[in-house]
């Protein structure tokens, strides 16, 4: 709900004093609970403005919605009821309509009432209908960068770490400190950083973590 098109679209969004107030209570919200599966989904629409699909050329409603994070992706999503559960509960709750675009090969599912999250064959999907959803995403994404209506990027989903205890091996963090570079971050194609095999994991007089003991596995190099 963080959008900054909401704001360039002011002007055109008839019921925008409605839309901030609710942008306003959503930021009361911490993102653990705005995100939380079992949270009850809440949104308002945009009035006077809406989003075309360029594949079929429908007129899709435009939401704001508090589980739908600013730095996930672009900030804006296009919900698939049918194939995501809090979209699905999200659709449900204003009435919007959900179409099947991913039909499992080997069993039946009522998608009004539970979301298929998993692959099957393309069904509802104009030009890549019948292909096999893990193939068609590469598809997709090539025939709408060709069309300029899309980049290819990688994004990491990645959420803020709580350490609201203290693990028993330390923070898992592959950082190096060193004397002359400082804290330098461990190299891509060294990763994951294992932890060595040791005959005892006991921690040390002074209270350390107990790889302190294992000089030739905490003295390396940046």
């Amino acid at each position: 709900h963080e959008h900054p098109l909401i704001d360039e679209l002011e002007s055109q969004i008839t019921n925008y004093k409605h839309v901030k107030d609710y942008i306003e209570k959503s930021k009361k919200k911490i993102e653990k609970e705005r995100i939380a599966e079992d949270k009850e989904k809440t949104g308002i629409k945009l009035r006077g403005v809406k989003a075309i699909n360029p594949v079929n050329n429908r007129e899709i409603p435009i939401f704001v919605a508090d589980y739908v994070l600013m730095h996930y992706g672009t900030g804006a999503i296009m919900a698939v009821p049918a194939h995501d559960q809090r979209d699905l509960d999200f659709a449900k709750r204003y009435n919007l309509s959900i179409i099947e675009v991913i039909k499992p090969e080997d069993f039946k599912y009522d998608p009004s009432k539970q979301a298929y999250e998993g692959e099957g064959i393309l069904i509802n999907s104009g030009r890549f209908t019948g292909m096999r959803s893990e193939d068609a995403r590469e598809r997709m994404g090539q025939w709408l960068a060709k069309k300029d209506l899309a980049k290819k990027a990688v994004h990491y989903k990645l959420r803020d770490w709580i350490f609201s205890r203290q693990r028993y091996w330390g923070e898992p963090i592959p950082m190096v400190k060193c004397e002359k570079c400082g804290w330098q971050s461990v190299l891509e194609d060294d990763l994951p950083v294992k932890l060595p095999r040791v005959k005892e994991y006991k921690p040390t007089e002074k209270g350390e973590s107990p790889l302190a003991k294992v000089k030739n596995w905490v003295n390396t190099k940046c």
